[in-house]
């Protein structure tokens, strides 16, 4: 069972592919998580991830500047009506850091991005409580620049219902990444 104070689940996939001995080819795909700590005594119980509002990644230009992301895109959940609040979280990336000993260590790292609780907000948060007709959807801010070192940029969402209690958090990976090929098109 996962423990929110360990590794988080793995969200990003690379997938890796040589051709010819001397051309690499990577792919990149995004896994949301929902983890249920309340088994969803029905179908109408179910969360679900809006799939037209999901933000899953950001480009940066080779330098890293000038974030290329869609800002009508973030997080919108498909909520039960047993759901009251959720509360959104930025996550930053975990930091690989060799410790003594040759162990590996991870602490959390400073979130690349803010969130918004709408479209237009000028107030940037790391963290947003929601509740109400509005609750089941965020936006995302990137930060101005980016180096590629933070990996596993993440939304999480705990949802709770009107007793306050636990009902499951998601987990919304956002694949960030450097345009290190150049292509102009990405080079605004």
């Amino acid at each position: 069972m996962y423990d929110d104070h360990k590794l988080p689940l793995i969200q990003n996939l690379k997938a890796e592919v040589k051709l010819n001995d001397n051309e690499t080819y990577y792919a990149f795909v995004s896994l949301p998580i929902i983890k249920y700590l309340k088994n969803p005594e029905t179908n109408e119980d179910l969360i679900s991830i809006d799939k037209q509002y999901y933000l899953n990644e950001i480009t940066y230009n080779n330098d890293g500047r000038n974030p290329i992301y869609n800002h009508n895109k973030g997080l919108k959940l498909n909520l039960p009506d047993n759901i009251t609040l959720v509360e959104y979280s930025a996550k930053g990336g975990f930091d690989k850091d060799i410790g003594l000993n040759n162990n590996i260590t991870y602490a959390e790292g400073t979130p690349c991005f803010s969130l918004l609780a709408n479209k237009d907000s000028q107030t940037k948060r790391f963290t947003l409580t929601k509740i109400g007709l509005d609750k089941e959807l965020v936006y995302v801010l990137p930060n101005d620049n980016y180096n590629g070192s933070i990996t596993n940029n993440r939304i999480e969402a705990r949802c709770y219902d009107k007793n306050n209690v636990l009902i499951a958090i998601v987990y919304a990976p956002i694949h960030m990444s450097l345009n290190t090929f150049g292509l102009a098109s990405l080079n605004a």
